[in-house]
């Protein structure tokens, strides 16, 4: 996701423990003045991998599908853009 939003208005926060299969990741959005948060995912693990919930704080259902299509592995392009 951070190749997706290389440029100061968004930014990937993310603390993700590869060896354990969990984490959490958050993208925001900068206006200059505050954050506004897009996207909230929790990671953990499961068997035979992991499962993934997002939390969407945004009304824009092409971010929402663009970011679920990322995580199956099924994205053409980066959401919103």
């Amino acid at each position: 996701m951070r190749r997706c939003y290389a440029t100061p208005a968004f930014g990937v926060e993310a603390a993700y423990f590869p060896d354990a299969k969990s984490g959490a990741l958050r993208l925001v959005y900068s206006t200059g003045t505050s954050l506004r948060e897009l996207v909230q995912m929790q990671i953990d693990s499961a068997p035979g991998g992991a499962t993934v919930r997002a939390r969407y704080a945004t009304t824009e259902p092409k971010l929402a599908q663009a970011v679920d299509d990322r995580v199956k592995g099924d994205a053409t392009n980066c959401p919103l853009g």
